[in-house]
């Protein structure tokens, strides 16, 4: 954590944060998550910092398959794949830059709120993100899957059930901008939904 801080901003983690969670919160194939609290304003964020050597591992990664792909291509003349490699780097390499995760998440936003006033999008902190890291707002919730732990907050699934079928309708048949990962979706206050995680999302 100390390393990835250091080299994205420059200065150390208490620099930035009052308070970093000593464990992640979450984590995946790509980053973990830790909660935080900034040190400006004392308000309660989501950091979701890259492996530090993930960028590394990817440039090798890649150019190990383009020199499979070569190799078998060489013995099989038919076997002709080579192309896909560009579009896997290029989708990739999308997936790696969190600066656009945060653009998505202010895109989708924009587009859905206006119409579905049931959602919500945790505000993005641009002065803290890189391609590397992610600063969110914090938000509390309860996965759509966790169906026991929303009927124990009194939120009925049926109203569940049609706001998120309706907000992912509307990505398919009028924005055109598609959230492919749903299962990150959670229910708050009131039955809001709240969307995180930006980014695979389809055009």
């Amino acid at each position: 954590v100390s390393q990835l801080i250091d080299e994205e901003f420059g200065c150390e983690v208490s620099d930035l944060f009052s308070y970093l969670s000593p464990e992640p919160i979450a984590a995946a194939s790509l980053a973990e998550v830790y909660e935080g609290r900034l040190k400006s304003t004392d308000e309660r964020v989501a950091v979701k910092l890259q492996y530090i050597d993930l960028q590394d591992r990817f440039t090798g990664d890649m150019l190990t398959i383009r020199m499979i792909l070569y190799a078998i291509g060489r013995i099989f003349p038919k076997f002709e794949f080579s192309w896909m490699i560009d579009s896997v780097k290029s989708n990739l390499e999308r997936e790696l830059d969190f600066k656009l995760e945060g653009e998505n998440a202010e895109q989708c936003y924009a587009q859905l709120s206006p119409h579905l006033k049931y959602i919500y999008v945790p505000k993005v902190f641009w002065e803290y993100t890189t391609k590397r890291v992610l600063v969110m707002e914090y938000i509390d919730g309860i996965k759509i899957s966790d169906t026991k732990k929303l009927q124990e907050a009194n939120l009925p699934l049926n109203e569940v059930d049609t706001k998120l079928v309706e907000a992912m309708a509307f990505q398919i048949f009028h924005s055109g901008f598609v959230h492919a990962d749903p299962h990150v979706f959670f229910s708050f206050y009131s039955c809001r939904i709240c969307i995180h995680f930006f980014l695979n999302l389809a055009r």
